[in-house]
């Protein structure tokens, strides 16, 4: 399995995907199923001394679970919130704010809790936020991927 680490870039204003040390894609919303979420030690430590941001923060999946969305307004309806019908199918009572702060935080945490996030059945990463399913068995597999119309 090709691993694949996304992280928000914040010079584009988007996610990008490294797969093999090359990002080989940006996106403004990406889903991804079965990831992990990492947080290089060194690399915290280090935006903590320079105080100066730099990536060593991803969220971690196969590529093949991975989606990208070419449309700025995937994953929001009109109020910039994630669709209620998405959120339905896939559990809405089992998602979680998920968030990183590097000079407030070790790891990422939910948002409202403040709990530890290691890895999620499915990861939403927008613009306005990502939101993750803590709980829930993966619905779909490599077999049969989730593709949003």
């Amino acid at each position: 399995m090709t691993r694949a680490f996304v992280y928000r870039n914040l010079h584009k204003k988007c996610w990008s995907i490294r797969k093999d040390d090359l990002v080989i894609a940006h996106a403004p919303a990406v889903y991804m199923w079965d990831a992990e979420f990492k947080v290089s030690e060194a690399g915290n430590q280090r935006v903590r001394k320079e105080k100066r941001k730099n990536v060593h923060a991803y969220v971690i999946a196969d590529l093949e679970n991975i989606w990208v969305s070419p449309d700025t307004n995937f994953l929001q309806d009109d109020t910039g919130l994630f669709p209620f019908d998405l959120l339905k199918d896939l559990g809405e009572h089992n998602t979680e704010r998920v968030t990183y702060q590097p000079y407030k935080m070790k790891t990422f945490q939910e948002v409202d809790s403040g709990k530890p996030v290691l890895k999620a059945s499915h990861v939403y990463l927008t613009a306005r936020g990502a939101v993750y399913t803590p709980d829930m068995t993966p619905k779909y597999s490599k077999s049969k991927q989730y593709r949003p119309n």
